[in-house]
């Protein structure tokens, strides 16, 4: 793999948990409250 294949998955993989990020929080809280 090359260097920039690596930086092409890291940013995908960081912008997959910008994303998600959110959601998995609000599940957390939901968790937290039942």
């Amino acid at each position: 793999m090359t260097n920039n294949e690596k930086m092409n998955i890291y940013r995908l993989y960081i912008t997959n948990i910008y994303n998600n990020g959110p959601h998995i929080i609000n599940l957390i809280e939901k968790t937290k409250s039942e």
